[in-house]
């Protein structure tokens, strides 16, 4: 740790100075997301955030990484309901996809963390997750030759927590995905959807479903905090975790519906298996709860829309986000 106040300046010019700009893999038609000034884009920067979200030596017992409970194949979710840490414990959330995690603005389910950066540490230092301390990762770290040679390289200066966090922080804001059918209908092709996924969008942007009211386009997130309805009485408190109001219990972070085929289970808890309940749940309307939001309510519709809407909540899946092998484990 004596190596980190002295050399937050030379980090922020030495990043400024001397990396060439990372080329986002971005489509036209959304708002590029902002990067901080002090920590941008490099190939060899995203390269090292690469190696350290698959490092299992940032957990205490070296048994768990990032890509643990974030795994490429189910668009860096995890399919347990509450996923594995530091000597097997559990947590008490769902994992998050991490699909276009740049483009948030709140990071966590109760949106707790207003950066990337600062999004780093909570899992890391965890108990229940990687539980691991700044000293061990600082002479772990150090003592790996190719990780001494590949931060004096990036960074210019000797590992330190800053620069292990800007890392972390630059390999996540690359996992970006706009390869879906969705997004190839949107940009012209008018056969890229079915017509049963055309349905499908019609539906979901229908004041009767009121999807896109939470799930806007083209991210399909809207950064806001949301009670749904989901218990009438909340084990989880969510957003009030944070602020510690009363009406900001049960309250959580609108998930992104990009990849959302494959991050099953669903809900801060995970408590629903499959889409299928995730749509009879949003049509039931949900529990009584004094915090529920009131665009959720009973709707009704028939068995060829609910297939319909199926359909194109599938249409937003990105095969080769999946299997992009700039986002695998390095070998």
């Amino acid at each position: 740790m004596k190596y980190f106040w002295p050399c937050l300046a030379a980090l922020a010019f030495w990043s400024c100075k001397h990396q060439r700009e990372y080329a986002l893999d971005l489509t036209d038609y959304v708002e590029p997301f902002n990067l901080p000034a002090d920590n941008p884009l490099s190939k060899s920067k995203v390269e090292l955030g690469r190696k350290l979200f698959y490092e299992k030596g940032l957990s205490l017992d070296s048994s768990v990484s990032c890509a643990s409970c974030h795994i490429q194949e189910f668009a860096f979710a995890d399919t347990a309901r509450v996923s594995r840490g530091f000597q097997n414990d559990t947590g008490f959330r769902n994992s998050s996809s991490l699909t276009n995690v740049a483009f948030q603005t709140t990071f966590f389910r109760d949106g707790g963390v207003f950066s990337l950066e600062r999004a780093v540490h909570p899992p890391v230092l965890g108990e229940f997750e990687m539980n691991m301390n700044l000293v061990e990762m600082l002479t772990r770290l150090n003592a790996d030759d190719d990780y001494k040679r590949s931060f004096e390289k990036v960074f210019g200066v000797e590992i330190n927590h800053q620069s292990i966090v800007w890392a972390l922080a630059s390999f996540q804001r690359t996992l970006n995905s706009f390869d879906t059918p969705y997004d190839a209908f949107i940009g012209g092709d008018s056969l890229a959807l079915t017509e049963g996924e055309k349905r499908g969008l019609i539906l979901f942007r229908s004041k009767k479903l009121n999807c896109a009211s939470c799930h806007k386009e083209p991210l399909f997130i809207d950064n806001e905090m949301h009670n749904i309805g989901l218990y009438a009485d909340y084990k989880e408190f969510g957003r009030g975790r944070v602020t510690l109001k009363e009406e900001d219990f049960g309250k959580f972070r609108t998930p992104t519906l990009r990849n959302i085929e494959v991050t099953f289970p669903y809900m801060h808890d995970g408590s629903l298996k499959s889409l299928e309940e995730v749509i009879d749940f949003y049509i039931s309307g949900g529990k009584n709860h004094p915090n529920k939001s009131e665009s959720i309510k009973a709707i009704e519709i028939t068995a060829s829309e609910k297939a319909d809407l199926l359909s194109f909540l599938n249409a937003l899946t990105d095969s080769s986000f999946m299997h992009n092998p700039n986002f695998s484990a390095p070998k």
